[in-house]
C-alpha cells in the first residue's frame, strides 16, 4: 500500500482551526485497508499552539450529541508527530486538500515543523470525484460518515476507490 487517507475533526472551518481528532488509514485502490490511526487532541494543547475555535462550529458540535473526540485526548504536539510518523512512508496522502491538509499543515507550522506531512504528497478527494465523472451516491457506501475521523476515512476510501476504478475503466 502506498496511499494514506486522512480525515480531521475541528472546531472551526478556517486554516488555523482547533483540531479535535485525526483519523488516517493506509489503503489500496482495490479498496483494501491496512494500518489505521485515530487520536483525539487535547483542546488546551491545540489552543496553546495558536489554533482557534469558531463559536458557530462549537455550537454545531454540541448540537450533534456526544462527540467521540472528548475521550482519551492527547497533547497536540504528540498526536501531530505520531501522524507524521504514520504517514512518512506514504507516496500519496489523500484528504479534502483545501480543508484537512491546509489545517494540518498550519498546525505543523505552529509547532515549528515547516513541512509536516510533505506538501508534495497532498492529493484531493474532490478533484478525484470530479475527474471520475461519477455522481457518487454516498448512501450506497457500506461505511458511513459519522464525524469520527477514522470512520470518515473508511467512508472516503470506499467512494474514492469507486471513482478511481471509473477513471481507470474498471
Amino acid at each position: 500500500m502506498k496511499d494514506v487517507m486522512i480525515d480531521i475533526e475541528t472546531l472551526g472551518t478556517g486554516p488555523e482551526s482547533v483540531i479535535t481528532q485525526i483519523g488516517a488509514c493506509w489503503f489500496d485502490w482495490e479498496g483494501n485497508v491496512g494500518p489505521t490511526f485515530l487520536k483525539n487532541v487535547e483542546l488546551s494543547s491545540a489552543t496553546d499552539l495558536g489554533m482557534k475555535m469558531d463559536p458557530q462550529t462549537v455550537k454545531w458540535w454540541f448540537e450533534q450529541g456526544n462527540p467521540t473526540w472528548l475521550k482519551d485526548a492527547e497533547p497536540a504536539r504528540r498526536v501531530l508527530s505520531e501522524l507524521a510518523d504514520f504517514c512518512r512512508p506514504a507516496e500519496n496522502i489523500w484528504s479534502h486538500a483545501t480543508f484537512d491538509f491546509v489545517i494540518l499543515q498550519n498546525a505543523y507550522r505552529m509547532m515549528g515543523n515547516r513541512n509536516g506531512l510533505g506538501y508534495r504528497k497532498a492529493r484531493d478527494i474532490r478533484t478525484l470525484v470530479m475527474l471520475s465523472g461519477l455522481t457518487v451516491n454516498k448512501e450506497d457506501c457500506v461505511a458511513k460518515k459519522t464525524h469520527n475521523g477514522l470512520d470518515d476515512c473508511l467512508y472516503q476510501v470506499e467512494y474514492c476507490t469507486k471513482c478511481y476504478k471509473a477513471i481507470k475503466g474498471g
